[in-house]
């Protein structure tokens, strides 16, 4: 829950490349639970959250277009995202 939302892109895949190199076997799934941004100008809460994150860690919240990218480049497929009752939504890859 929020791994990469405190990490700059470099430092988060990074991470999932760790992540995807510690797998047993092809196929595995990587489950992140994190803030999913809306594109468009609606307000949410992630929003708010980006801005701080940026201040205070250098990290910051993502769109699912971006966390599709972070996990493409640490060799993962997205398989898709489950949104919740939080504000939190389920990023489903597979390694």
């Amino acid at each position: 829950m929020n791994i990469v939302h405190d990490w700059d892109d470099k430092s988060a895949i990074a991470t999932l490349s760790a992540v995807g190199q510690a797998r047993h076997g092809r196929g595995a799934a990587v489950l992140l639970l994190q803030a999913v941004m809306p594109e468009g100008p609606q307000r949410h809460q992630s929003k708010t959250l980006d801005v701080l994150m940026l201040a205070v860690t250098g990290g910051r919240e993502r769109t699912l277009a971006e966390y599709r990218g972070l996990l493409s480049a640490a060799g993962i497929d997205m398989v898709g995202t489950t949104p919740t009752a939080t504000p939190f939504s389920i990023v489903e890859g597979r390694t």
